[in-house]
């Protein structure tokens, strides 16, 4: 995905060597590779003396006198000779370092997984928020075969959308180019800062849909419930609080995620994506001193020990730590760990995104022992 300020010509020698005639030179490095049919008769410096004067008797007037100086790599596509040497030579016309302008410019972007079954709208989503026809959008399942990068800017800020394909479950895949478009999906939610789950309001949450936002939530993805096509759904003032609380059912270890119902076909309430995008996004790089963590643990505490490990000793979190954001990952250390059941730990999941606001940002707990004094250290402290 990066542009790299080099231009190579391919030239097929025998064949198509008008190719070459009907491109412009310019004033970036170039490297001239051609495939040779005869990769055995002569050496690299012969073939490319050949093709040079080749050239120059039958274009006289298309070869620049810069060609003699340009590197020539006579390569073949189909055996890989050659190819050694030409990448190498390509290498060094790559940047080593990004300019520190692009690097910003790349940490700024809010990278969005736009994910979900076939033909629930995805393209067509990305087509309306960008504002003009960008993706091909078929009614069609199965159009997306590739994850698409489009940058969206909105307000002064950069949005970069990412279209995968629709991913259907296991049993119903059937060809080699749907398997590697479901592993392309599936790869695009590990490189997500925000996973946007489409799903089709007539049909509700199905299966297919619970396992998708499953793996978004164990990657501690930021995830966003989209509830696409709601102009086909006949509503009454109760009908989003039905389809909310339908979705709080079906996927539980979500109940924090923001639900929002569109329309990407006629545009209805897409625009409110984006609010819920800064929100979200915001919370999910929010950084909480480990002074006011403490206080929090020693709060929780007074209010709700955490119980006997065994039955004999008392359980405590002697202090915590926030050690990542991206998703807020804190660091507990206490003496039993392994004691503190899953039911306090999503309370105290629970707490943290109530008391600092986290709002629909995954909040990731790591439990620590904490490592006492060696038998060493306390005799030196005795003494």
């Amino acid at each position: 995905n990066r542009v790299v300020p080099c231009t190579i010509r391919v030239n097929l020698v025998w064949k198509r060597m008008q190719c070459w005639a009907g491109i412009s030179a310019n004033s970036l490095p170039c490297l001239d590779a051609y495939q040779h049919l005869d990769e055995t008769h002569c050496s690299r410096h012969r073939q490319a003396t050949n093709f040079r004067l080749l050239c120059r008797k039958m274009w006289p007037q298309l070869c620049p006198e810069e060609m003699e100086k340009e590197p020539i790599f006579p390569v073949s596509a189909k055996t890989g000779y050659g190819m050694g040497e030409f990448i190498d030579a390509l290498l060094k016309e790559i940047p080593a370092e990004k300019s520190a302008s692009n690097s910003d410019s790349v940490d700024s972007l809010i990278n969005l997984a736009v994910v979900g079954r076939p033909n629930v709208g995805k393209s067509t989503l990305i087509n309306l928020l960008l504002g003009k026809e960008r993706l091909v959008a078929n009614p069609e399942p199965g159009t997306t075969r590739d994850s698409i990068d489009t940058i969206v800017r909105r307000d002064g800020k950069e949005y970069l959308f990412i279209d995968t394909a629709g991913i259907r479950r296991r049993s119903r895949i059937v060809d080699r180019v749907e398997k590697y478009t479901v592993i392309k999906a599936f790869d695009t939610i590990n490189r997500a800062d925000i996973v946007i789950l489409m799903m089709d309001a007539r049909e509700g949450v199905t299966e297919q849909d619970a396992r998708i936002a499953g793996y978004a939530f164990e990657r501690g993805r930021g995830i966003i419930l989209v509830l696409n096509k709601w102009d086909l759904i006949e509503k009454d003032e109760k009908t989003i609080d039905t389809f909310i609380l339908m979705l709080r059912n079906s996927l539980k270890y979500l109940d924090y995620a923001p639900v929002v119902s569109i329309s990407a076909l006629k545009g209805t309430r897409a625009a409110k994506l984006f609010k819920l995008i800064d929100e979200l996004d915001e919370n999910f790089r929010k950084r909480i001193p480990t002074s006011e963590i403490n206080k929090f643990l020693a709060d929780v505490a007074a209010q709700n020990p955490l119980g006997m490990h065994r039955k004999t000793k008392r359980i405590k979190i002697y202090y915590g730590t926030q050690v990542q954001v991206a998703p807020p990952t804190f660091m507990f250390f206490c003496n039993y760990p392994e004691s503190i059941h899953f039911s306090y730990q999503r309370f105290l999941q629970n707490r943290l995104r109530e008391v600092f606001q986290f709002g629909g940002a995954p909040i990731k707990l790591l439990l620590r022992k904490r490592q006492g004094r060696s038998l060493q250290q306390t005799r030196f402290v005795k003494r």
